[in-house]
Protein backbone atom coordinates (compact mmCIF):
# COMPACT_ATOMS: atom_id res chain seq x y z
CA UNK A 1 0.00 0.00 0.00
CA UNK A 2 1.36 3.17 -0.12
CA UNK A 3 3.09 5.32 2.11
CA UNK A 4 3.25 1.93 4.13
CA UNK A 5 6.48 2.20 6.26
CA UNK A 6 8.12 -0.71 8.47
CA UNK A 7 8.70 1.58 11.89
CA UNK A 8 11.16 -1.49 13.42
CA UNK A 9 11.89 -4.65 13.57
CA UNK A 10 12.24 -7.20 16.82
CA UNK A 11 13.95 -10.56 15.98
CA UNK A 12 13.57 -13.71 18.48
CA UNK A 13 14.27 -17.48 18.62
CA UNK A 14 12.39 -20.44 20.25
CA UNK A 15 14.05 -23.23 19.27
CA UNK A 16 14.02 -23.62 15.95
CA UNK A 17 12.04 -21.10 14.66
CA UNK A 18 13.62 -17.66 14.60
CA UNK A 19 10.78 -14.53 14.27
CA UNK A 20 10.77 -11.55 12.80
CA UNK A 21 8.42 -9.47 13.71
CA UNK A 22 7.84 -5.83 12.10
CA UNK A 23 5.21 -3.02 13.19
CA UNK A 24 3.38 -1.00 10.20
CA UNK A 25 2.33 2.37 10.32
CA UNK A 26 0.29 3.38 7.33
CA UNK A 27 1.49 6.98 6.68
CA UNK A 28 2.65 8.67 3.36
CA UNK A 29 6.53 9.28 2.96
CA UNK A 30 7.43 12.64 3.42
CA UNK A 31 5.22 16.03 5.42
CA UNK A 32 2.30 16.95 7.66
CA UNK A 33 0.94 18.49 4.28
CA UNK A 34 1.27 14.94 2.39
CA UNK A 35 -0.05 13.54 5.54
CA UNK A 36 -3.37 15.75 5.02
CA UNK A 37 -3.40 15.02 1.75
CA UNK A 38 -3.29 11.42 1.96
CA UNK A 39 -6.39 11.28 4.22
CA UNK A 40 -8.17 13.55 2.63
CA UNK A 41 -7.57 10.87 -0.44
CA UNK A 42 -9.28 8.14 2.04
CA UNK A 43 -11.87 10.36 3.25
CA UNK A 44 -13.19 10.96 0.03
CA UNK A 45 -13.07 7.49 -1.27
CA UNK A 46 -15.75 4.67 -0.51
CA UNK A 47 -12.67 2.11 -0.86
CA UNK A 48 -8.92 1.91 -0.98
CA UNK A 49 -8.29 -1.45 -2.39
CA UNK A 50 -5.13 -2.08 -4.06
CA UNK A 51 -4.32 -6.15 -4.42
CA UNK A 52 -0.65 -6.77 -3.01
CA UNK A 53 1.04 -10.22 -1.15
CA UNK A 54 3.97 -10.21 1.31
CA UNK A 55 6.56 -13.02 2.11
CA UNK A 56 5.32 -12.99 5.43
CA UNK A 57 2.58 -13.48 7.56
CA UNK A 58 0.27 -9.72 7.93
CA UNK A 59 -1.02 -9.43 11.61
CA UNK A 60 -4.36 -7.58 11.67
CA UNK A 61 -5.74 -6.64 15.07
CA UNK A 62 -8.47 -4.28 15.64
CA UNK A 63 -8.62 -2.05 18.53
CA UNK A 64 -11.27 0.03 17.87
CA UNK A 65 -14.38 -0.05 15.50
CA UNK A 66 -14.62 -2.77 12.26
CA UNK A 67 -12.33 -3.30 9.66
CA UNK A 68 -12.91 -5.57 6.51
CA UNK A 69 -10.50 -7.14 4.41
CA UNK A 70 -10.36 -9.09 1.09
CA UNK A 71 -8.30 -12.07 1.01
CA UNK A 72 -8.51 -14.08 -2.55
CA UNK A 73 -11.18 -12.28 -3.81
CA UNK A 74 -13.17 -13.19 -0.59
CA UNK A 75 -14.62 -10.31 2.13
CA UNK A 76 -13.83 -10.33 5.76
CA UNK A 77 -14.91 -7.93 8.91
CA UNK A 78 -13.15 -7.70 11.61
CA UNK A 79 -14.65 -6.51 14.95
CA UNK A 80 -12.36 -4.51 17.79
CA UNK A 81 -10.96 -7.62 19.98
CA UNK A 82 -9.87 -9.94 17.22
CA UNK A 83 -6.57 -10.82 14.97
CA UNK A 84 -6.86 -11.93 11.40
CA UNK A 85 -3.97 -13.48 9.90
CA UNK A 86 -3.12 -13.43 5.90
CA UNK A 87 -0.94 -16.12 5.23
CA UNK A 88 2.34 -14.84 2.64
CA UNK A 89 2.13 -14.91 -0.77
CA UNK A 90 -1.77 -14.25 -0.46
CA UNK A 91 -3.40 -11.59 -2.39
CA UNK A 92 -5.23 -9.01 -0.49
CA UNK A 93 -6.20 -5.40 0.14
CA UNK A 94 -7.78 -3.09 2.92
CA UNK A 95 -11.34 -1.89 2.77
CA UNK A 96 -11.48 1.66 4.26
CA UNK A 97 -14.88 3.39 4.32
CA UNK A 98 -15.18 6.69 4.70
CA UNK A 99 -18.05 6.87 6.99
CA UNK A 100 -16.48 4.35 9.90
CA UNK A 101 -13.52 5.40 11.62
CA UNK A 102 -11.44 1.98 12.44
CA UNK A 103 -8.16 1.75 14.65
CA UNK A 104 -6.05 -1.48 13.05
CA UNK A 105 -2.78 -2.34 14.41
CA UNK A 106 -0.62 -4.20 11.62
CA UNK A 107 2.20 -6.32 12.61
CA UNK A 108 4.09 -8.31 10.05
CA UNK A 109 5.94 -11.73 11.00
CA UNK A 110 8.53 -13.56 9.19
CA UNK A 111 9.51 -17.23 10.85
CA UNK A 112 12.36 -19.37 9.41
CA UNK A 113 13.95 -22.33 11.05
CA UNK A 114 17.33 -22.30 12.04
CA UNK A 115 19.15 -24.73 13.81
CA UNK A 116 18.73 -28.02 14.35
CA UNK A 117 15.23 -29.91 14.91
CA UNK A 118 13.35 -29.47 17.66
CA UNK A 119 9.92 -29.68 16.54
CA UNK A 120 8.78 -25.74 17.51
CA UNK A 121 9.05 -24.47 13.86
CA UNK A 122 6.58 -27.04 12.59
CA UNK A 123 4.09 -26.51 15.27
CA UNK A 124 4.28 -22.81 14.79
CA UNK A 125 3.94 -22.87 11.17
CA UNK A 126 0.86 -25.34 11.66
CA UNK A 127 -0.67 -22.92 14.14
CA UNK A 128 -0.36 -20.29 11.92
CA UNK A 129 -1.79 -22.03 8.75
CA UNK A 130 -4.82 -23.23 11.01
CA UNK A 131 -5.50 -19.95 12.16
CA UNK A 132 -5.00 -17.49 9.12
CA UNK A 133 -8.17 -16.13 6.92
CA UNK A 134 -10.08 -16.34 10.20
CA UNK A 135 -11.25 -13.41 12.68
CA UNK A 136 -10.26 -14.73 15.75
CA UNK A 137 -10.66 -13.39 19.40
CA UNK A 138 -8.15 -12.06 21.39
CA UNK A 139 -7.54 -12.43 25.14
CA UNK A 140 -7.65 -8.78 26.49
CA UNK A 141 -3.58 -9.47 28.05
CA UNK A 142 -2.94 -10.29 24.50
CA UNK A 143 -4.53 -7.54 22.96
CA UNK A 144 -2.87 -5.15 25.81
CA UNK A 145 0.47 -6.93 24.87
CA UNK A 146 -0.05 -6.19 21.01
CA UNK A 147 -0.93 -2.60 21.77
CA UNK A 148 2.32 -2.23 23.85
CA UNK A 149 4.48 -3.75 21.34
CA UNK A 150 2.81 -1.42 18.58
CA UNK A 151 3.23 1.49 20.52
CA UNK A 152 6.19 1.21 21.66
CA UNK A 153 9.01 3.75 20.35
CA UNK A 154 12.39 2.53 18.18
CA UNK A 155 14.68 4.24 20.54
CA UNK A 156 18.15 3.77 20.22
CA UNK A 157 18.88 3.19 23.97
CA UNK A 158 19.61 -0.16 24.82
CA UNK A 159 16.88 0.19 27.11
CA UNK A 160 14.25 0.53 24.78
CA UNK A 161 15.87 -2.66 22.59
CA UNK A 162 15.28 -4.91 25.65
CA UNK A 163 11.60 -3.54 26.26
CA UNK A 164 10.80 -4.28 22.41
CA UNK A 165 12.61 -7.62 22.70
CA UNK A 166 9.96 -8.29 25.58
CA UNK A 167 6.82 -7.19 24.20
CA UNK A 168 8.25 -9.31 21.20
CA UNK A 169 8.13 -12.31 23.04
CA UNK A 170 5.24 -11.18 25.17
CA UNK A 171 3.11 -11.59 21.71
CA UNK A 172 4.53 -14.56 20.28
CA UNK A 173 4.40 -16.77 23.26
CA UNK A 174 0.89 -15.51 23.85
CA UNK A 175 -0.53 -15.71 20.44
CA UNK A 176 0.61 -18.96 20.01
CA UNK A 177 -0.56 -20.32 23.65
CA UNK A 178 -4.02 -18.86 22.99
CA UNK A 179 -4.02 -20.76 19.73
CA UNK A 180 -2.49 -24.01 21.22
CA UNK A 181 0.42 -23.77 19.09
CA UNK A 182 3.09 -23.63 21.81
CA UNK A 183 2.99 -25.04 25.58
CA UNK A 184 5.40 -23.14 27.37
CA UNK A 185 8.33 -24.85 29.65
CA UNK A 186 5.84 -24.33 32.37
CA UNK A 187 3.24 -26.94 30.81
CA UNK A 188 3.24 -30.70 31.86
CA UNK A 189 2.21 -33.73 30.53
CA UNK A 190 -1.13 -36.01 32.73
CA UNK A 191 1.65 -38.76 32.61
CA UNK A 192 4.15 -36.54 34.78
CA UNK A 193 1.44 -35.64 37.49
CA UNK A 194 1.78 -37.66 40.67
CA UNK A 195 -1.03 -39.75 41.02
CA UNK A 196 -2.13 -37.34 44.54
CA UNK A 197 -2.74 -34.81 42.47
CA UNK A 198 -5.09 -36.66 39.82
CA UNK A 199 -6.71 -38.17 43.14
CA UNK A 200 -7.22 -34.49 44.28
CA UNK A 201 -8.31 -33.11 40.91
CA UNK A 202 -10.93 -35.53 40.73
CA UNK A 203 -11.83 -34.58 43.87
CA UNK A 204 -12.55 -30.92 42.84
CA UNK A 205 -13.90 -31.40 39.51
CA UNK A 206 -16.50 -33.51 41.41
CA UNK A 207 -17.13 -31.98 44.48
CA UNK A 208 -20.77 -29.93 45.49
CA UNK A 209 -19.39 -26.92 45.59
CA UNK A 210 -18.48 -26.76 42.29
CA UNK A 211 -14.98 -24.74 42.16
CA UNK A 212 -13.45 -22.57 39.73
CA UNK A 213 -11.11 -23.62 37.52
CA UNK A 214 -9.21 -20.72 39.17
CA UNK A 215 -10.14 -22.31 42.83
CA UNK A 216 -8.60 -25.71 41.50
CA UNK A 217 -5.67 -24.30 40.22
CA UNK A 218 -4.95 -22.13 42.98
CA UNK A 219 -5.42 -25.70 45.35
CA UNK A 220 -3.05 -28.06 43.06
CA UNK A 221 -0.27 -25.02 42.55
CA UNK A 222 -0.96 -24.82 39.00
CA UNK A 223 -1.65 -21.86 36.98
CA UNK A 224 -4.97 -21.99 35.66
CA UNK A 225 -4.06 -22.16 31.67
CA UNK A 226 -1.55 -25.16 32.77
CA UNK A 227 -4.67 -27.04 35.04
CA UNK A 228 -6.94 -26.51 31.93
CA UNK A 229 -4.98 -28.60 30.04
CA UNK A 230 -4.76 -31.41 32.11
CA UNK A 231 -8.27 -31.84 32.36
CA UNK A 232 -8.54 -31.50 28.80
CA UNK A 233 -5.53 -34.61 28.64
CA UNK A 234 -7.44 -36.52 30.91
CA UNK A 235 -10.83 -36.31 30.08
CA UNK A 236 -11.23 -34.74 27.02
CA UNK A 237 -13.23 -31.86 27.69
CA UNK A 238 -13.28 -28.71 29.58
CA UNK A 239 -14.22 -28.33 32.92
CA UNK A 240 -17.67 -27.15 31.91
CA UNK A 241 -18.64 -30.07 29.72
CA UNK A 242 -17.61 -32.16 32.39
CA UNK A 243 -19.81 -30.47 35.01
CA UNK A 244 -22.34 -30.42 31.99
CA UNK A 245 -22.05 -34.00 31.43
CA UNK A 246 -22.02 -34.88 35.10
CA UNK A 247 -25.22 -33.03 35.76
CA UNK A 248 -26.81 -34.35 32.77
CA UNK A 249 -26.11 -37.99 34.38
CA UNK A 250 -28.06 -36.71 37.08
CA UNK A 251 -30.95 -35.89 35.62
CA UNK A 252 -31.64 -38.80 34.22
CA UNK A 253 -31.30 -40.65 37.23
CA UNK A 254 -34.04 -38.70 38.70
CA UNK A 255 -36.12 -38.77 36.15
CA UNK A 256 -36.27 -42.28 36.76
CA UNK A 257 -36.18 -42.95 40.18
CA UNK A 258 -38.80 -39.46 41.23
CA UNK A 259 -41.25 -40.07 38.11
CA UNK A 260 -43.14 -38.04 40.12
CA UNK A 261 -40.98 -34.91 41.05
CA UNK A 262 -41.14 -31.83 38.79
CA UNK A 263 -39.19 -30.79 36.25
CA UNK A 264 -38.49 -27.05 38.39
CA UNK A 265 -37.06 -29.28 41.42
CA UNK A 266 -34.88 -31.78 39.32
CA UNK A 267 -33.03 -28.56 37.82
CA UNK A 268 -32.85 -27.02 41.21
CA UNK A 269 -31.29 -30.06 42.27
CA UNK A 270 -28.73 -30.45 39.61
CA UNK A 271 -27.50 -27.50 39.96
CA UNK A 272 -28.95 -25.88 36.26
CA UNK A 273 -29.72 -21.73 36.55
CA UNK A 274 -33.81 -23.33 35.75
CA UNK A 275 -36.06 -25.08 33.98
CA UNK A 276 -35.04 -23.93 30.38
CA UNK A 277 -31.64 -24.65 30.88
CA UNK A 278 -32.14 -27.65 31.62
CA UNK A 279 -34.53 -29.02 28.96
CA UNK A 280 -31.73 -27.01 25.95
CA UNK A 281 -28.54 -29.08 27.71
CA UNK A 282 -30.78 -32.05 28.21
CA UNK A 283 -31.80 -32.07 24.54
CA UNK A 284 -28.32 -30.95 23.01
CA UNK A 285 -27.14 -34.11 24.70
CA UNK A 286 -30.00 -36.88 24.51
CA UNK A 287 -32.22 -35.52 21.36
CA UNK A 288 -34.80 -34.90 22.61
CA UNK A 289 -36.76 -33.18 26.05
CA UNK A 290 -36.49 -34.21 29.84
CA UNK A 291 -40.25 -35.00 29.64
CA UNK A 292 -40.07 -36.98 26.93
CA UNK A 293 -37.29 -38.75 27.93
CA UNK A 294 -39.00 -39.79 31.10
CA UNK A 295 -41.84 -41.02 29.27
CA UNK A 296 -39.87 -43.07 26.88
CA UNK A 297 -38.28 -44.38 29.94
CA UNK A 298 -41.60 -45.21 32.07
CA UNK A 299 -42.86 -46.90 28.76
CA UNK A 300 -40.00 -49.52 28.06
CA UNK A 301 -39.54 -50.19 31.92
CA UNK A 302 -43.42 -51.21 31.74
CA UNK A 303 -42.91 -52.87 28.42
CA UNK A 304 -40.10 -55.52 30.36
CA UNK A 305 -41.52 -56.77 33.58
CA UNK A 306 -39.33 -58.39 36.02
CA UNK A 307 -38.64 -62.38 35.28
CA UNK A 308 -40.32 -63.90 37.66
CA UNK A 309 -39.31 -67.66 39.07
CA UNK A 310 -41.48 -70.53 37.89
CA UNK A 311 -42.59 -73.88 39.63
Amino acid sequence: MPGQLGIFHTEAQIGDAAFTLYRVDFAPEQGENKASAYEEELRSSDYFDIYHSHFYYEMHVITGGEAHLCVDQTDYRISCGEIFIIPPHTAHFAIVRADRQASNIVLCLRMEQKGPETGEYARFMDTLQENSCIARPLSPELLYQFMALHSCLAGKRFRDHCRRQMLAYDVLVGLFEQFDGLRGPETFDAEDVSDKVLFELEGYINSAEKYSLQEIAERLGYAPRHTARLIRQLYGKNLQEIRQQSSIAAVRRMLVLYPDMSLREIAEKTGFSGVAAMNRAFKESEGMLPAAWRKKASEQETSFPPNRREG
